[in-house]
Order: C-alpha cells, then sequence, then structure tokens
C-alpha cells in the first residue's frame, strides 16, 4: 500500500469517527516531508500510539525548555499584532 492509499484510508477512518475533527493532510504532509521515505510512520503509530505520545511530549518539552523565551516572544508579538490589526478595524 502507498502512502496516498495509507493517507486515504486514514482519512477514511478518523472521518467515520464520532465526534472527530475531519480529517486534515497538513501533519501528514509534514511528517511525509521530515521522515525518510523507507520508514514506514503510519503503522508504527497504530502499533505504538503511547510511545508516539511521549515521544512528541518529550521533544515539545526539550523545545520548550532550549527555546522557550523565543517561542513565548514570537507568540506574544504575533497575539499583540493580531489585536492591533483587529482594533484598528473597528474605525
Amino acid at each position: 500500500m502507498n502512502r496516498s492509499e495509507q493517507s486515504e484510508e486514514l482519512r477514511a477512518i478518523t472521518d467515520a469517527l464520532p465526534g472527530r475533527a475531519p480529517y486534515d493532510p497538513l501533519l501528514d504532509d509534514l511528517v511525509d516531508r521530515v521522515v525518510p521515505s523507507e520508514i514506514e510512520w503510519r503503522p508504527l503509530l497504530v502499533k505504538h500510539p503511547r510511545l508516539a505520545v511521549l515521544a512528541t511530549a518529550a521533544t515539545g518539552f526539550w523545545i520548550g525548555r532550549s527555546r522557550g523565551l523565543s517561542i513565548f516572544a514570537a507568540a506574544s508579538g504575533f497575539v499583540a499584532g493580531e489585536l492591533a490589526k483587529r482594533l484598528g478595524d473597528d474605525d
């Protein structure tokens, strides 16, 4: 099964689940660009979901500890810019 067939199968499964948001291929495309094509990551996520969540949490913690101030500054700047735009639109 190639990646596009896997993607379609995943879309059908997630769209059929009650209370779930529709499938969004953005994350799928991002992971496809980062992970080498020889590694089939989708079956690994299905087989080891807790390990995937743990690895994601550990990566987020590491990025937050090493780049937390930069991320906070960027997020604050974005929020301030959006507020300025929205407040300026009311005039």
